[in-house]
């Protein structure tokens, strides 16, 4: 009898945290169903979502949700208490997706994909009649590239490769409101006004700050 009072405790036990992350199964099913419709039905293309998780003191649903066309953009749709309706950042994060992929590609070759970082300087532009592979039309980018584990041996090489990288930001437009480089004993930092005033190597010396 004790074994099958125990089981069933851990039955309740197991049952109450499902419920905490995920909502009555009920819930999270008509949760998803909406959330896919909605989605679908205001950009007009289909969606991946993952089980949406469900936040007990305020009773809302998110998910994570990404485009069927581009399935590593990943963004949260659900419900907010105090708004009203489901809402979404899909806009947000298809900017900021576009913009690390156009970054990546000029900084890649010089220092590596994984150390890219890219966010939007103006998180929340309006969005009305706004184009998701446009990001250009609507924010600046603020860039970061991480290399804090390694040193500046040469800071000759490192301002080449600093200059071509920017060069190619000027000429294929990408707007920025600020671009940093942070080393293990040093960083480079620019913003917008002094890329657009740039227009020779040595220029760079002074965006330098060193580490002790």
């Amino acid at each position: 009898m004790r074994k099958f009072i125990g089981i069933g405790l851990i039955f309740l036990i197991v049952s109450f945290v499902f419920i905490i992350f995920y909502g009555t199964p009920w819930g999270n099913i008509q949760a998803k169903r909406e959330f896919t419709s909605f989605l679908e039905n205001k950009y007009d293309e289909p969606f991946h979502l993952k089980t949406p998780l469900f936040w007990i003191m305020d009773g809302n649903f998110h998910a994570e949700a990404s485009p069927v066309a581009r399935p590593d953009l990943i963004f949260i749709v659900g419900t907010e208490q105090g708004e009203e309706g489901i809402q979404d950042n899909y806009f947000w994060e298809s900017w900021r997706y576009e913009g690390h992929r156009d970054v990546t590609a000029i900084v890649a070759p010089y220092y590596g994909a994984k150390n890219i970082f890219v966010n939007l300087y103006n998180p929340s532009p309006p969005t009305d009649d706004a184009d998701l592979y446009a990001y250009e039309k609507y924010n600046l980018l603020d860039i970061t590239i991480d290399l804090q584990e390694n040193p500046i041996t040469s800071k000759e090489e490192v301002n080449t490769k600093i200059y071509q990288i920017l060069v190619a930001i000027k000429q294929q437009e990408i707007p920025i409101n600020d671009f940093s480089i942070w080393f293990k004993n040093g960083q480079f930092r620019i913003n917008q006004t002094e890329l657009l005033e740039l227009h020779k190597k040595a220029d760079l010396h002074s965006y330098w700050a060193t580490s002790d």
